[in-house]
Parts: structure tokens; sequence; C-alpha cells
């Protein structure tokens, strides 16, 4: 069985996607409620950039994270939004949808960095990394969120934590253990169930990446990378580590 020494909420057990697109100010959440009646606008962002549709096939429209990933920042542990930064023309689809992923990965992202160790987590400009090991924290720090290898490599564990959701990097041997196992093994890293059994949501996840590269866990030629929304059962932008 392979575990780490962290435990949180599973994937799809713990918080969805549907939570209120209304955001409350706390202690440890900065972020405000967006309305069009209040948002201050930089123009330089509407010239490029026109409405999206945020969820598309049950993931995130990437043209939608790519208009509005300068208006989310990283600070004390939490995304907050920044509404000079939000496009003037943004509609009320769009700022439910940023209210609605940024509320949800703040609720994860404070379980995570509640219950890791320091040395298994670090800030890469707006984002958190959670490895399995010290190492593979810093050697994915290194790395980017977009960029997949076209040959095999044995990759690592990982979790990658954005305002969007997670990029999820599980290796060649857990994929193979998982695979030949029958539900046997479990991968926990940074408190998030990775492979915490045959019928979980992670599970299904990993099963949809693999196979959209056309293999399956037991014959994986190498590690693999993929994207998802927590409470979403959908995956995108899958590769080869």
């Amino acid at each position: 069985m392979i575990t780490s020494s962290v435990g949180l909420a599973l994937l799809g057990v713990g918080t969805s996607y549907e939570v209120s697109s209304h955001l409350t100010t706390g202690t440890n959440q900065a972020i405000k409620t967006l309305s069009n009646a209040n948002i201050v606008s930089d123009t330089t962002l509407v010239s490029n950039t026109i409405p999206t549709t945020p969820i598309v096939g049950k993931q995130v429209n990437q043209l939608f994270i790519n208009r509005f990933n300068g208006a989310v920042v990283l600070e004390n542990g939490q995304f907050v939004i920044n509404q000079k930064l939000i496009p003037l023309n943004a509609t009320s689809q769009e700022i439910n949808s940023l209210n609605q992923l940024v509320s949800a990965q703040n609720a994860n992202l404070k379980q995570i960095l509640n219950t890791t160790p320091k040395s298994d987590v670090a800030q890469i400009e707006n984002s958190v990394i959670v490895g399995q090991t010290p190492s593979v924290v810093q050697q994915q720090s290194q790395a980017t969120q977009i960029i997949t290898t076209s040959t095999f490599h044995e990759g690592s564990n990982y979790v990658h934590v954005y305002w969007w959701g997670l990029r999820i990097g599980i290796s060649k041997s857990t994929l193979h253990q998982a695979g030949n196992a029958a539900g046997g093994v479990s991968l926990v890293v940074g408190g998030i169930g990775l492979i915490p059994g045959p019928n979980s949501f992670a599970c299904g996840v990993v099963s949809l990446a693999i196979g959209a590269l056309g293999f399956g866990a037991s014959n994986a030629p190498g590690g693999i990378v993929f994207n998802c929304t927590p409470g979403v059962v959908s995956v995108w932008g899958a590769g080869w580590q």
C-alpha cells in the first residue's frame, strides 16, 4: 500500500465545485464577492479578450482560465481576486464561475496547508505544489503547468494547486501497482486521495486520463500528468511526465 503521512478529504468527497457564488470575508479568506456593479477594470485586458463560457464539456475552459488568470493572486495561503484586473466586459456567468472556483480551491488549499508538512509544499508564483517527498516538490518547482513531454519517464506523484483546479502527476510505478492490484493500492499526496479506492472520484479521473493517452494503468509506458477540477469527473490536458 502506498500512502503519505497526512490526511484530508478525498477528491469528490471534500469540497465540491457546486458552492455558493458569493464569498464571505474572514480571517483567512480575503476574497470579496464580485458584481458587475462594482468591478473596476484594467481596460487593456478588455481589448485582448472576449467573454467565454467558463465550463465546457465538464471541464474548465482554457480560454476562461487565460482570461482571468492575471486577476487571481496567491496571498497568505489563499487565492485572492484582484477586482481591478477583472475585464470590464466580464459577464455575470464568468463572475459567478470565478467566485465558485476560487472559493472551492481556497477550501481545498486551506486543508492542504493545515495538514501537510512544510517540506512537502512550495509556492510557485500564484500556485502551490504538493509533492509526495521534498525532492519531488523541488523538481516540480522547476517545471511549468503547460509543458508535457512526448517521451516516457518514470515521473513522480504530486499535486499542483491552481485557482481553477488541480494538475495531478502520477508516476509509472504507481500506475502499474494500481492497475495490477485490483484496488489494493492507495496513494495520498498532500492529504488528497489520488488513488484511494476502485469506486472513488480519483480513480475515475485517473482512468480517464490514462485512457485518453491510449493505455491502461497496468501497461502505462510512463508517468502521466493531467488537469481536473474536484467535484467534476472530467480531465483535460493529459500528457506524459
